[in-house]
């Protein structure tokens, strides 16, 4: 985990150790120097050990560039922190920060994870509701477009299919409409009834009850009744007459 920040306490400069060092010569440079290995440590990240690389230690011609110091500042600094056990350093020069933990912000870090897990779980969360909703949403959608299909659909076949509006007379919704609208709930009473006889008495079958109001029936109830002499009036045998040229079954 990366370190973005170390910890110093408050009292730093009530320090024992700190005090001393800050009395040396160039002792602000020397405290410098401590802060600059405090923070390398934080950035190697490996339990207070300062170095360039794993296998090469950050040596004090680095430190001293890195500072813009004299070499021999770096070297008392050094030499001062070792004697004060602030720092440690192996066989192989590489340097280490003593009571690591009491500079690195352990708390401060376990408090940086805990918030982000914790925002971690609230995204997760929030993309977990998100999901739901679009989910719940396209079904309701989806739920909403399948009833208004099976509303059309059930409008349609109720428009096209065929009622009946007298023992013998069968028409569809729009046609009893158009009907109704053209002659009138009088007229149209009259013009059911005497196809609907007309039918019964004469077992006549017609591929559309609709086709024949228009071609015949409107006109019969105008102009005359029932003939007695075969029964047809003469807009039904022009109805007839014209079926059969069109070969139209009846």
């Amino acid at each position: 985990m990366k370190i973005s920040w170390i910890k110093l306490e408050i009292e730093l400069f009530d320090n024992k150790k700190i005090k001393k060092i800050r009395r040396m010569p160039d002792g602000d440079k020397l405290l410098l120097v401590w802060i600059y290995l405090l923070i390398e440590a934080g950035k190697c990240n490996a339990g207070g050990m300062i170095f360039i690389s794993e296998k090469v230690p950050l040596n004090m011609d680095d430190i001293a560039k890195d500072l813009n110091f004299e070499i021999s500042v770096i070297q008392l600094g050094i030499k001062t922190f070792l004697r004060l056990d602030m720092i440690i350093m192996d066989e192989k020069e590489f340097l280490y920060i003593s009571d690591w933990e009491n500079h690195q912000n352990i708390e401060g870090m376990e408090k940086a994870k805990l918030l982000r897990k914790e925002r971690n779980k609230r995204y997760y969360e929030k993309k977990q509701i998100e999901s739901l909703d679009n989910k719940t949403t396209s079904k309701t959608l989806q739920g909403a477009t399948d009833k208004t299909r099976l509303d059309k659909t059930r409008l349609d076949k109720t428009i096209k299919d065929k009622n009946k509006y007298r023992d013998n007379i069968s028409l569809t919704l729009i046609e009893y409409e158009k009907l109704l609208k053209k002659y009138g709930e009088t007229q149209l009473d009259l013009i059911l009834d005497k196809l609907d006889n007309y039918k019964g008495s004469k077992g006549k079958k017609y591929k559309s009850d609709y086709r024949a109001i228009l071609l015949w029936v409107v006109e019969a109830v105008k102009a005359e009744p029932l003939k007695n002499d075969g029964g047809m009036c003469e807009a039904e045998k022009e109805y007839f007459r014209n079926l059969e040229k069109e070969k139209l079954n009846v």
